[in-house]
């Protein structure tokens, strides 16, 4: 559209749009971007115990298929086809949720939505099927490694397990592409950056306490049978039981943050509008639609805000220096411009005196310092409109 537009028009976007308007949008973008943001790592962190999980649990099979001859051409035939199986079914049936909840949310948005919205784009499918593919690889290489070098001396000692890419040295890198990626998808935002930065230290304090909890564990000397089991079943691959215990606990802080989040972007939404903030404009009224208007809305027990006449004019000039050239976006285009006797409770004065005298104008504080208009200085207005006050 930007080549189609008049010299007398312009494209004007959120990210131009330095008010009250803009300044929730874009916390709603940074909202939206956090929520996605924290849902890339709670599948990072989902993936890996889901994957661990699922290898540690094949290892006897994997053992006793290569005590029975397998070789690692049908080993890994048969681990990928069943990774491609799971992967299969969760992009379709992600997919199938993700579609399921557009049309709630379109059915529950209808009455503010314009009657005709454009098709989804698969793009977002897309998008979801390629994050997913790079977390299930980044995170579930070395699981999938170590099921493959799964010795079948495992069928007689449980305890055997292959020694391939050390998880100490193999969980940092990991870490490293993995805030890496999520940096790029989500932009520079120093928010999100904070949020990972957050994310990688809470990740280190639950490792460094971890460790702390399994030496005190060591050595203690317990009574019970179970418990010793499972202390002994910990004490003996301590890098998976840290990674596990940070996974979870990044996984609850994550929820946790995004509901605090929630909560504060909905509370400084409602602290921006006064009470009894009005929620509803009427514009272009003729001067012989007042009287009728007031009557309806008086008929209806509406009490309407103050009528303000408008007009549209350009300012041309300052203190009699044209202001062609001048960037700002106010000297590109019409202004409104507002007369009245008396002025409203929610227009304060900031500078001068009210009433005005003749030939005076009152500007608007945030357009006066951008142009750098002061008390006496002379603007000049350009607009035709009969019956306005000069």
């Amino acid at each position: 559209m930007l080549p189609q537009l008049k010299p007398e028009q312009r494209w004007y976007g959120l990210e131009q749009d330095e008010g009250a308007l803009g300044r929730s949008m874009e916390r709603s973008q940074q909202f939206l971007l956090l929520s996605a943001l924290l849902t890339l790592l709670l599948a990072v962190a989902a993936v890996a115990v889901a994957m661990n999980h699922y290898c540690r649990s094949r290892y006897d099979l994997v053992a006793i298929l290569k005590t029975l001859g397998a070789g690692r051409a049908q080993l890994r035939k048969l681990i990928v086809g069943q990774w491609l199986m799971v992967l299969t079914l969760s992009a379709v049936t992600g997919g199938t949720i993700g579609l399921l909840f557009e049309n709630v949310l379109m059915v529950l948005l209808k009455p503010v939505l314009p009657a005709a919205l454009p098709p989804a784009s698969l793009w977002p499918w897309l998008w979801a099927l390629g994050t997913m593919t790079v977390i299930s690889l980044l995170v579930g290489l070395r699981p999938y490694r170590l099921l493959l070098a799964t010795q079948p001396l495992r069928v007689l000692r449980n305890d055997v397990v292959a020694n391939v890419w050390p998880l100490k040295f193999y969980l940092p890198i990991v870490s490293v592409v993995v805030v890496l990626l999520l940096a790029g998808l989500m932009g520079g935002s120093m928010l999100l950056w904070a949020v990972l930065a957050g994310a990688v230290v809470l990740a280190l304090l639950c490792g460094v306490l971890g460790w702390m909890q399994l030496n005190v564990l060591r050595r203690m000397t317990l009574k019970s049978l179970p418990l010793r089991l499972a202390v002994s079943r910990l004490l003996r691959q301590p890098w998976s039981t840290l990674s596990q215990l940070s996974a979870f606990s990044l996984s609850f802080m994550l929820l946790a943050l995004l509901l605090v989040l929630r909560g504060d972007l909905l509370d400084r939404w409602q602290q921006q509008l006064p009470p009894e903030s009005p929620n509803y404009f009427l514009i272009n009224i003729a001067t012989e639609q007042v009287a009728p208007l007031k009557a309806f809305l008086a008929e209806h027990h509406i009490v309407p805000e103050s009528f303000y006449p408008v007009v549209r004019a350009r300012l041309t000039a300052i203190n009699d220096k044209p202001t062609e050239g001048n960037e700002d976006e106010a000297l590109n285009r019409e202004l409104n411009l507002t007369w009245q006797n008396t002025r409203p409770d929610h227009n304060p004065i900031v500078a001068g005196n009210w009433p005005p005298k003749a030939d005076e104008v009152s500007m608007e504080e945030g357009l006066a310092k951008r142009l750098n208009v002061a008390l006496g200085d002379t603007v000049t207005f350009y607009g035709r409109y009969p019956g306005v006050p000069r």
